[in-house]
């Protein structure tokens, strides 16, 4: 199954009311597929947002609507498997368009799971910020990390890193040799 790789940023983090600002998108092989600024029809500050990723209402000004990128996510999603550090506040931005996605998993449960540091029950996930996840699997930041396509880039070695963790617990030993009677 194809891997797609999804982080955003959005003016706040309800879906009732916030909107997505930026958007990123990778392949498994670390792929661009979508690296944009989106234009929100409402909100017109975000100082959170500035604080912490840098993105002004003239970045967003001439960007295009999430509407008229839906078509591009779509394409890119289309019966793979997504990505999102975070899923639980990411994914209702964009519910729509992640109905085409086969599934979509959370890198940062996966992450928890895999790290014994982080290790806790499911129903009570705490986890560590896509920062501190990153650095724990060596991923060297080379965007601004706040970024969309920053952030993508460390999920992507976040989940890969959780992927190695978890094979050699997959592989099944294999049958003991037959004995042959000497003779």
């Amino acid at each position: 199954m194809r891997t797609r790789y999804l982080n955003l940023r959005a003016s706040g983090p309800n879906p009732d009311r916030d909107e997505i600002l930026e958007i990123a998108l990778l392949d498994d092989a670390g792929a661009i597929l979508l690296d944009s600024f989106v234009h929100p029809r409402l909100p017109t500050i975000w100082p959170d947002v500035w604080r912490v990723a840098r993105i002004a209402p003239e970045d967003v000004a001439k960007a295009p609507l999430i509407d008229e990128l839906h078509p591009i996510i779509i394409e890119a999603v289309w019966d793979a498997r997504v990505v999102i550090y975070n899923a639980a506040d990411h994914a209702p931005l964009l519910h729509e368009v992640l109905a085409h996605a086969a599934e979509v998993r959370c890198a940062m449960q996966a992450y928890a799971s895999a790290a014994d540091e982080y290790a806790v029950p499911q129903d009570t996930v705490q986890c560590p910020p896509l920062g501190v996840a990153a650095a724990h699997v060596g991923h060297v930041w080379t965007d601004r990390p706040h970024r969309a396509l920053a952030a993508c880039r460390a999920t992507r070695a976040v989940w890969h890193w959780t992927n190695a963790q978890a094979a050699p617990n997959q592989i099944t030993p294999a049958a003991p040799h037959a004995h042959r009677p000497e003779g």
